[in-house]
């Protein structure tokens, strides 16, 4: 008899891991990118993850005082992430000002971060998308003299600023249903110092800069990391 319980007591124990792992909750993953412009005096050499806000590492390459740039960023959903991939400008297009001297690289202060974490993975959900990529590019440069610099021509915008990119994450959805349909029910996101930390990939080589992080999706919130 005691020998049945202990067999039973194993059992339910191994049961109950089965159940816990195949409750796992599912990933989605933000990749952010700022592919390499070699026509702009001003280059995103990097990225600051904050809950609050994406803050951007800029470079000033020329040899004059930058009174304010413009910002696009755009959306693309990897290759096999969703079932009609999208690509669409998201936020920026204005003229922010950002002063920076000559060869001077500055981090774009707060008041002029407008992409909160959150955004992008609300974003993924309106986009039905399990991954999403978001490549952010600078389209015009004011000088301090008067004279700018421009993206042309502006038609530009409505495609990702590097293709390659986004191939490159063809793939990477393994299980895009099982994302899509977690994020049909999140209402709203979260942050948890024990959710992984964003990785980043910064200048000082010939890859773009990158800044990847992950939210889990729970019930009706995805949790994604602290700062």
């Amino acid at each position: 008899m005691c020998r049945v319980s202990v067999v039973t007591f194993v059992l339910a124990l191994i049961m109950a891991g089965v159940s816990s792992s195949a409750q796992v909750a599912p990933v989605i993953n933000i990749s952010i990118y700022a592919p390499i412009q070699a026509d702009s005096p001003v280059h995103i050499v990097g990225f600051h993850y904050d809950e609050g806000s994406l803050e951007l590492a800029l470079s000033n390459g020329s040899d004059k005082a930058v009174a304010g740039i413009a910002v696009v960023g755009l959306e693309v959903v990897p290759p096999g992430c969703a079932v009609e991939p999208g690509k669409l400008i998201n936020v920026g297009g204005s003229v922010e000002a950002v002063p920076i001297d000559p060869h001077e690289r500055v981090v774009q202060s707060r008041d002029n971060s407008h992409l909160p974490a959150a955004l992008l993975v609300l974003e993924a959900k309106r986009l039905d998308a399990a991954s999403l990529e978001f490549q952010v590019g600078v389209v015009e440069v004011d000088f301090a003299d008067g004279t700018k610099w421009t993206r042309r021509p502006r038609s530009l915008y409505r495609t990702p600023f590097d293709t390659s990119l986004a191939n490159a994450d063809s793939g990477i959805c393994s299980d895009a249903a099982t994302i899509t349909k977690a994020l049909k029910i999140v209402d709203g996101v979260g942050f948890d110092r024990g959710i992984e930390k964003p990785s980043y990939k910064n200048d000082g080589g010939s890859a773009p800069p990158r800044l990847l992080f992950s939210c889990r999706l729970e019930n009706s919130k995805a949790i994604c990391p602290l700062s």
